[in-house]
């Protein structure tokens, strides 16, 4: 068979022709790729710019920088600023935090901030804020290129351009805030103090260190781990609960539990407190951690957050509950525990009437108490209580007695034994001393318990009502007309069976030889004719009193009004205006006459 010559290109031409294609190719792609990565770092760099000269000149006018004025904190894809600016963790310095940054961005800016003129000083991790990257962080595989991490760019606040610290003593600052132990030595030993402008250097001092510090390799420390000293050298546990001022930024982080608070930039000294208060302490608006078993009837000013964590930490090994009452705004109480109920800002005792609003930490602290409708109430009074029956449920001793009249249900189950206590008509409890009349729902209710008492009715039919008095008032006492025990120098004037029944008791002293009496007769007569006698005082207590038409003392200064007009009092006496300068007689429309004020 003949071979005939045909046009076209041979299989190896071709070949090499696209192996030239293919060369060029991947030249391309990674020549895009580096220049991606050269446009993403310049993106970030900008806008780091942008950010830190919006915070530089906040700073220069003496402002607290924000960023507001920037809205897209993503830039160049996926990393992200922070919103937060880290003023605190440098002296003269700033940090900007930005997530989400790759290998090769990293290394981008490392070189940026090595170039001349680049306010870029450093690069940090998070995690170690005052340590400068001198290489970035790289993972492992294929894909260890794109493996993103966070980081801080670090700004003078003037942003000044000079070059970073390269750890050693030969520039005049250190870029970060805290220097290695060596470096310390080094400046201490060779250049004096210019590492860091608060080292204090042992041959500065020609005493020896300040305080406590002892000289440890020419830097003035304090002799035991775990402590700090504060300006004047004095040296104290890293776990000592107050706060102090005036500490030396590098000071205060020798201890890992502790907070630093930069107060003055220049000399970086600030506030130096416990990060967070051991159990059973919290922290006042002060920064000291307080026990919080600590009891006073004043407030101790403390955010509720920190208040609050007396609660949270539960009992002490004694069962003592830690909780402390939180009262708005940033008032932490816990009472004494002779008064510990918070009422309103005043400390009650547990013997209070029948319920005191308070709040549940209060109340709990009383055994004779239970918390119902944000008040304490009172299981063991006397007196009945008006609470549905679940309620009453939660006091052990008192039972819900349906046939009680009113709507106060709740007894005690049983009356009080310590001293003889006899139950009155509507469920309370009475001691048998007691000066008053009671109304009970049997005889045997009364003379059953109390000796010392008798029963009379008042009334009849389905009106009859049965009340318990005392046989015999004590001393100085006297009776009225409804066996009630009054005091004879009581300012009231009450009605009486007869004279001698409010003469007799109430004798004053003798005058000229004759026996006079504190307490006298005033006989009113009724519209319908009846007449009543009354037992009033023979002397009103002061001349800042008058009677009314009754009898009774009444202070010129008294709110009580009937009516629309004053006290009732009888015309014919002028103690009114004479003795009450600020009060008139008026006649009202009922054609009764009352002391009113003028």
């Amino acid at each position: 068979m003949k071979l005939q010559n045909e046009s076209g290109r041979s299989m190896i031409e071709m070949t090499a022709v696209l192996a030239i294609i293919g060369v060029l190719s991947i030249g391309s792609v990674a020549g895009y790729k580096l220049a991606m990565v050269q446009m993403r770092s310049n993106t970030l760099l900008n806008e780091a710019a942008r950010r830190a000269v919006s915070i530089s000149s906040q700073l220069n006018q003496g402002n607290v920088p924000n960023l507001d004025e920037f809205k897209n904190n993503t830039i160049a894809g996926d990393m992200v600023f922070d919103t937060a600016i880290n003023t605190d963790s440098y002296i003269g310095k700033f940090g900007l935090k930005v997530s989400n940054v790759p290998y090769k961005i990293c290394n981008k800016l490392l070189e940026a901030k090595n170039q001349a003129g680049s306010s870029l000083r450093a690069i940090a991790d998070p995690a170690t804020p005052y340590v400068a990257l001198e290489e970035c962080p790289k993972g492992q595989g294929a894909n260890a290129d794109d493996e993103v991490h966070d980081y801080i760019l670090i700004y003078n606040n003037d942003l000044a351009t000079t070059q970073p610290y390269e750890q050693d003593c030969s520039q005049a600052l250190d870029i970060l805030e805290t220097c290695t132990d060596g470096v310390y030595e080094k400046c201490c030993k060779d250049n004096g103090n210019i590492c860091h402008p608060q080292v204090r250097c042992a041959k500065d001092y020609e005493d020896g260190c300040p305080g406590d510090q002892t000289d440890q390799g020419g830097v003035c420390k304090c002799p035991k781990d775990n402590y700090f000293a504060n300006a004047s050298g004095t040296c104290y546990s890293c776990d000592y609960l107050n706060r102090l001022t005036g500490v030396q930024g590098q000071e205060c982080r020798y201890c890992s539990n502790r907070t630093y608070t930069q107060q003055d930039s220049v000399n970086d000294t600030g506030w130096c407190e416990l990060t967070t208060c051991p159990t059973g302490y919290y922290k006042n608006s002060s920064g000291n951690c307080v026990d919080c078993l600590a009891t006073s009837t004043s407030a101790v000013t403390a955010t509720q957050e920190n208040c609050q964590k007396c609660a949270a930490d539960g009992s002490d090994e004694d069962g003592n509950s830690y909780a402390r009452s939180y009262v708005a705004t940033n008032k932490c109480y816990r009472c004494p525990d002779t008064s510990p109920l918070l009422n309103s800002t005043t400390c009650r005792a547990c013997t209070y009437s029948d319920s005191l609003a308070t709040d549940a930490v209060s109340c709990a602290r009383c055994s004779n108490s239970v918390y119902i409708n944000s008040k304490c109430v009172r299981c063991d009074t006397n007196n009945v209580l008006s609470l549905t029956q679940a309620q009453c449920g939660q006091c052990s001793q008192r039972t819900y007695d349906t046939n009680l009249s009113g709507s106060s249900k709740c007894k005690l189950t049983n009356c009080p034994t310590s001293t003889a206590h006899f139950r009155g008509k509507v469920g309370t409890c009475y001691a048998c001393s007691n000066a008053t009349a009671v109304e009970v729902a049997s005889a045997n209710d009364c003379t059953g318990s109390c000796s010392t008492r008798s029963t009379y009715t008042s009334g009849s039919g389905t009106s009859a009502r049965t009340y318990c008095y005392l046989n015999t008032c004590d001393d100085n006492h006297f009776v009225d007309s409804s066996k009630n025990c009054r005091k004879c120098d009581n300012a009231s004037a009450y009605a009486v069976a007869n004279t001698a029944a409010c003469t007799g008791p109430c004798t004053g002293g003798k005058v000229n030889n004759v026996q006079t009496t504190k307490r006298v007769i005033q006989s009113v007569t009724s519209a319908n004719g009846t007449t009543t006698n009354y037992c009033k005082l023979n002397a009103c207590p002061n001349a800042s009193y008058f009677r009314n038409y009754l009898g009774s003392c009444v202070s010129c200064t008294s709110t009580t009004a009937i009516g629309n007009a004053g006290i009732e009092v009888d015309v014919s006496n002028n103690d009114c205006t004479t003795k009450c300068t600020q009060r008139e007689v008026k006649q009202h429309t009922n054609n009764k006459y009352y002391c009113v004020k003028k």
